[in-house]
Formats: C-alpha cells, sequence, structure tokens
C-alpha cells in the first residue's frame, strides 16, 4: 500500500518534557493520526486524534498511580518517625502535689500500642511529694502524637489517682512533651516534659515490689 507523505510526516516523534517526582521524566510519543483514520485489526474505523487521546490518558493513569503511592509511604514515614519509644524516660510534670520527678519506663511495644510504668517521686525543689508507680498503656495516634493512659496501680500513696499524658515526640526523637490529664476530677495538672535518657526499658526497684514482671499493661 502507498502511504502518502503527509501521513510519513505525522510519524515523527514528539517530545514532551516533563517534570515529575524531583527530576525530569521525558516521554516519546508518536502522533499517528491527526489528519488520517485508522483502519483496526477489526476492520472498524478509529477516528483521527483517537490514539494521541488514548496515550495521555494512559498518562494520566500512570501518574495518579504513583501518587496514590507516594499518599500511603508518608504516613508509613510518620509512624517511623515515632517508633522508637521502648526505654526510660525522665523529667517532671505540675499537678496539684506541686513539681513532680517523672521516669516513664515503655518496655513493650507493638506497632502503635506500647505499655509501661509511670514513676513519680519527689524533686529538692518540692521534698514532700510521695513516690508512686502505676503501669500505664499508650498508643500512638497521629504523626508524632501519642496518648498515655493510667492504668493499675503498683504502689499508690494515699489519696493519689492515676493521671493520663497527651503529648508530642519531638522531631529529634528524644523528647515528649504535652498536657497531664485527670478524667473526671476537672484540671487538677498542667504540663509535663521528658526526655529519652536511655534505650533500655530499666524499671525502678520501688515499683518492681508488686510487679516482678516488666509491666502488667496491654496495649
Amino acid at each position: 500500500m502507498n502511504v502518502p507523505k503527509i501521513f510519513l510526516d505525522q510519524l515523527a516523534p514528539t517530545r514532551h518534557d516533563n517534570a515529575f517526582f524531583h527530576g525530569e521524566c521525558d516521554m516519546i510519543s508518536f502522533d499517528l493520526v491527526t489528519a488520517w483514520p485508522q483502519i483496526t485489526q477489526n476492520g472498524a474505523v478509529r477516528p483521527p486524534g483517537a490514539r494521541r487521546r488514548s496515550m495521555r490518558l494512559i498518562a494520566k493513569s500512570i501518574a495518579a498511580s504513583t501518587v496514590a503511592i507516594l499518599a500511603v509511604a508518608a504516613p508509613v514515614r510518620a509512624q517511623e518517625e515515632s517508633d522508637a519509644l521502648t526505654g526510660n524516660w525522665q523529667g517532671s510534670y505540675v499537678c496539684a502535689q506541686g513539681h513532680t520527678g517523672l521516669t516513664l519506663t515503655i518496655d513493650r511495644q507493638a506497632g502503635r500500642d506500647f505499655s509501661g510504668v509511670f514513676h513519680f517521686y519527689a524533686l529538692r525543689d518540692n521534698i514532700k511529694v510521695p513516690e508512686g508507680c502505676f503501669t500505664v498503656s499508650g498508643r500512638i495516634v497521629g504523626s508524632r502524637q501519642v496518648e498515655i493512659k493510667g492504668a493499675t496501680w503498683i504502689r499508690q500513696p494515699t489519696g493519689y489517682i492515676t493521671v493520663n499524658l497527651h503529648g508530642r515526640v519531638a522531631s529529634d526523637g528524644i523528647t515528649i512533651s504535652g498536657g497531664v490529664i485527670t478524667p473526671g476530677y476537672g484540671s487538677l495538672c498542667s504540663r509535663f516534659q521528658l526526655a529519652k535518657v536511655s534505650a533500655e526499658p530499666t524499671i525502678d526497684e520501688a515499683c518492681r515490689t508488686k510487679a516482678p514482671t516488666a509491666s502488667s499493661a496491654q496495649p
């Protein structure tokens, strides 16, 4: 079959430069039909421009799939940033009894769920605070956001209640800060601040009297 020259001229590749995902991705396509119809294998006539439109749809589909993959990867990275919570976190918090020392030991973690022991004690600026500890369970609820709930008393001073912590892990991964919550008791507390001092969880002897195993909290 003699192919008209005007049809052969349209076989020249056209170049599209498309910036994509931090780099350049060159897409080469052929405008096979702009003025001439195509004859398909079953003898049907495809209108001019149909092939070019289908190629554009394929390119859009590939781009959409890539965006979907990136969207799925983002929360995975966010979770990994807060994953290394196990260990000893040390600092303080403020409640009705005043400035109080705190060591939070996270000894178990499975994905976003974790558990451990909340150990509080006196500081030099507030020596009248009694020593106490209770188990906790916690969960990573968002990007760097954690919620920790008081569970079972191991050593309970008279008149004391368990507290919850709602905090945020800093971008450096070694500090947590946030609010101290007392459900059902109003606003008895304010803020807490913790820094990671060890990646190996070690529970103080004072909190092991009734807890021979690491902790009894279940995430």
